[in-house]
């Protein structure tokens, strides 16, 4: 007969990994608002400048814009994942006795 038990490496594991993943979630949203804020100093810096000028800098920030967005899906991914982990075992157990 098979039991169901808590396997304790597996729970902590679990537990480093969502704090680990979220961590990195939050560090990513600070970096991303940092950006945009970045974004909106050099737009009034900028203005006026020749529209070549702007367009390169603004294609920049919309390219890592993407980047951000693509790796918060990828994290928000993991984070299900993570969480989706069983954190039991099956064990045999010897009903004989």
């Amino acid at each position: 007969m098979y039991i169901t038990v808590v396997n304790d490496q597996k729970v902590q594991a679990k537990a480093y990994l969502s704090r680990d993943i979220q961590s990195n979630i939050t560090n990513l949203m600070s970096a991303s608002n940092q950006a945009h804020d970045t974004e909106s100093s050099l737009s009034t810096v900028m203005a006026g400048t020749p529209s070549g000028t702007d367009r390169r800098w603004q294609g920049c920030f919309e390219r890592a814009a993407n980047d951000i967005s693509t790796a918060n899906t990828a994290l928000n991914q993991a984070y299900s994942l993570v969480d989706s982990l069983d954190e039991c075992d099956r064990e045999w157990v010897d009903d004989a006795y």
